[in-house]
């Protein structure tokens, strides 16, 4: 009897810590989109970035993000962009600073690596 009690005792911290580490698990949402492809959802809300040169342009684009598209907005260094999606280079946001939403390049872009949903080309 002295044995199971003392294994009782030894192993029961370890359960419940064990138990109380699987409850705290956090699952991420998954979104199914039209396409059938899955994203991960980690941030239900836009993204912050900010613009690392001068002149960068907030493009609207009918057919996908490209740098021939009319241009919305010439965006500063510093501007900040509210990115909610991604496709390939580009980024899909809005410029606060100036009310507008449109794809600008990445390459553009300084912020916090996160996964974000890939846009459609139709945004």
């Amino acid at each position: 009897m002295k044995v199971s009690l003392r294994l009782l005792l030894v192993f029961l911290p370890v359960v419940a810590i064990c138990a109380l580490l699987i409850g705290m698990a956090v699952i991420r949402p998954v979104q199914t989109h039209a396409a059938g492809t899955i994203a991960h959802v980690m941030h239900p809300n836009a993204i912050p970035e900010h613009t690392t040169s001068s002149d960068v342009n907030l493009y609207q684009c009918d057919n996908g993000p490209q740098s021939n598209c009319s241009v919305l907005t010439q965006l500063n260094d510093g501007d900040e962009v509210d990115v909610q999606c991604q496709l390939g280079s580009w980024s899909y946001g809005n410029a606060p600073a100036y009310g507008d939403t449109g794809w600008v390049s990445n390459d553009y872009l300084s912020g916090s690596p996160v996964y974000l949903p890939t846009c459609s080309s139709k945004h």
